[in-house]
């Protein structure tokens, strides 16, 4: 996949990295379907522990091994035990709410309520909602008002653009981490 990219420093640096990867018997290949599997393995667990745990919500399916979970302030350290004893890595994030959980439900009304006052326009690009992972069709305003209190489909959202025929993304804004490659 990375001698599609046009960045000979780091097609460079991913051939040495391979070739060193060959070299010591640390390269192997697997296919497709066994990644799925592993991947929606993952999205079970993080979904089991949050059904063990009052309060807590899976609500952005980032990538493989990539979940955020909002959780009332008190289920906070059950939830990190709980993942940290599945074997995850729990991290806090520096976020003000727990966004697009049931939390946020107290918000959705004052939010339709000036969605309905918008009139949207026909999108001149694809645009993919967070709660289907969809283009947006008919009704955007209702499905940005359900974002608030739903998960983010972010795994699905770029393999369903990637199915659609994007091939290039590119990642912008102020951040202290990159994500994990699309």
């Amino acid at each position: 996949i990375y001698r599609r990219l046009n960045n000979p420093f780091v097609t460079g640096l991913l051939t040495t990295y391979w070739d060193a990867y060959e070299a010591v018997g640390l390269n192997f290949f697997t296919d497709y379907k066994y990644l799925t599997e592993v991947w929606e393995y993952h999205q079970k667990m993080v979904e089991a522990i949050c059904e063990e745990i009052d309060g807590a919500w899976p609500v952005n399916f980032n990538f493989d091994r990539q979940t955020v979970v909002a959780c009332r302030e008190e289920s906070g350290p059950h939830l990190v035990a709980a993942v940290a004893a599945a074997g995850g890595d729990p991290r806090k994030l520096p976020v003000s709410g727990a966004f697009h959980s049931p939390l946020m439900a107290p918000a959705t009304d004052a939010l339709r309520a000036k969605v309905s006052e918008l009139a949207f326009a026909d999108m001149a690009i694809p645009l993919y909602s967070n709660v289907t992972a969809a283009v947006y069709g008919d009704n955007p305003g209702e499905l940005l008002v359900e974002q608030v209190t739903h998960p983010i489909q972010w795994k699905k959202i770029i393999e369903n653009m990637i199915a659609d025929g994007f091939d290039t993304f590119i990642e912008v804004g102020e951040w202290t981490s990159p994500s994990p490659p699309a």
